[in-house]
């Protein structure tokens, strides 16, 4: 079955608002370019991937409206412009940091996952704290284990899981596609995920549309949905949709946010279904579960859903160690705990005394870290995509690759005909350099460009 896909009206307050409102708001909306073409020689794809596309002409007749390539450009382009960003990476303002995270957001929804890290990079240069050295002792006492196996393993006894990303790295929307499997083998149904602003998406028969989330215009985290869907999950969502009264402070804001989150959880899956299992992905540390709030005094939901759940949620942190473009920009200690343990693979540590190990993260917050290993490239895409997210490799046809100017190359399901529709890859080209490869699950697929 293909699944079909759209774009963003709503709005939701929160994280996202940056994309439906500022990236909606500063660049108009632009049409992006569609092709349904004829079928291509096997040699342009992996076992079990079919390609349409003839030429480039065709390429570009189209009424999808996706226009993330203009969107980006004029993000660049203002920020160029805006005194706040500039070679030194001055990010006092709100402004600056707003349109750096506009831009890296819109770099992850056209496939430039390192262009996205080193932007965000950017925006963080001046506030991300810098982890000291693990000592010689401490690194002796630390074991590697396989993260989903620890994962699952702690889950048999809770009721819900939360897990979160960092939303400019697709690679988490990845490994918890990963790791919805395997919960769903041992009783977990209900899926949620931030961003999402209607139950259901996903399900047979249900499409994933560009309308249903701010953040799911990124192929991973559609894909996600869709994959969960196929596997039976009931996929239920949990944002907070009220919009607050000009007189809340900003804090105030957050917190009611926090609460309305933790309370449409409780009121949809814990409370109803006494016996429900639940797996929520979220963003960042709204997973923090400390009882006292964070530094600031918010209490996130993860406490919040402890508090009105009545239950002790397994709180899984990927969003800290993992893999940047620039190692300079890594938390300190990541590549020492790489090289000292030889982490290939998704894993936890965990101390001497069977506790799980944390950097740069209280205990009381979470109850595992994820370390993912730098994952390299292959064919000009993170190999990633193939390791964790079980795609294949499928050649960009020659007529298709730009010699001018810079082009992105969408991958959707052939029978995917939505006006909104979301790509199941996304790839950016540039002009001068060796083309990379789409990265796809077995099916069917029609190209699209944009220019």
């Amino acid at each position: 079955m293909w699944v079909r896909v759209p774009c963003i009206t709503r709005r939701y307050h929160g994280f996202s608002a940056i994309v439906t409102e500022s990236v909606m708001r500063r660049i108009p909306l632009c049409a992006s370019l569609f092709a349904l073409c004829a079928l291509f020689p096997p040699s342009f794809a992996g076992p079990g991937i079919a390609l349409e596309a003839t030429t480039l002409e065709q390429a570009r007749n189209g009424v999808s409206r996706l226009g993330f390539l203009k969107k980006l450009n004029a993000a660049t382009a203002e920020a160029a412009a805006t005194a706040s960003v500039n070679e030194r990476g001055d990010l006092r303002t709100a402004e600056g940091a707003n349109l750096l995270e506009m831009m890296g957001i819109l770099q992850s929804f056209v496939g430039d996952t390192d262009g996205a890290m080193a932007t965000f990079d950017l925006r963080e240069s001046k506030r991300r704290p810098r982890l000291p050295a693990i000592s010689d002792a401490a690194l002796e006492g630390l074991v590697a284990e396989e993260a989903i196996q620890a994962i699952v393993e702690q889950a048999r006894s809770r009721r819900v899981v939360l897990i979160n990303e960092a939303h400019h790295v697709p690679l988490h929307r990845a490994f918890t596609m990963k790791l919805a499997r395997e919960l769903r083998k041992i009783g977990y149904e209900y899926f949620a995920a931030e961003t999402l602003i209607r139950d259901g998406v996903g399900a047979p028969g249900s499409e994933v549309t560009q309308r249903d989330g701010a953040l799911i215009h990124e192929p991973n985290y559609a894909e996600l949905l869709r994959d969960v869907g196929r596997d039976g999950w009931k996929v239920v969502a949990y944002e907070w949709l009220a919009a607050p009264e000009d007189a809340v402070s900003g804090l105030q804001r957050l917190q009611l946010r926090e609460t309305a989150q933790a309370r449409n959880l409780v009121e949809k899956v814990l409370k109803p279904h006494p016996s429900a299992k639940l797996l929520v992905h979220v963003g960042y540390f709204h997973l923090d579960k400390r009882p006292a709030g964070n530094s600031a005094g918010l209490k996130l939901m993860g406490a919040m859903l402890r508090e009105l759940g009545a239950t002790e949620p397994l709180a899984v942190d990927q969003s800290t160690l993992y893999s940047h473009p620039h190692p300079a920009m890594e938390p300190g200690s990541y590549r020492q705990l790489i090289n000292a343990k030889a982490i290939r693979i998704a894993s936890v540590l965990r101390k001497a005394d069977g506790t799980a190990f944390m950097l740069g993260t209280p205990q009381s917050a979470i109850d595992l870290q994820i370390i993912h290993p730098p994952y390299g490239n292959v064919d000009g895409r993170p190999a990633w995509l193939m390791s964790v997210a079980g795609r294949q490799p499928a050649d960009i046809p020659p007529a298709l690759v730009p010699t001018e100017a810079p082009r992105v190359v969408y991958a959707f399901r052939a029978d995917d005909r939505s006006l909104e529709a979301i790509p199941v890859d996304a790839v950016l080209l540039r002009p001068g350099q060796e083309p990379a490869r789409l990265m796809l699950p077995p099916g069917r697929y029609r190209l699209q460009v944009e220019d």
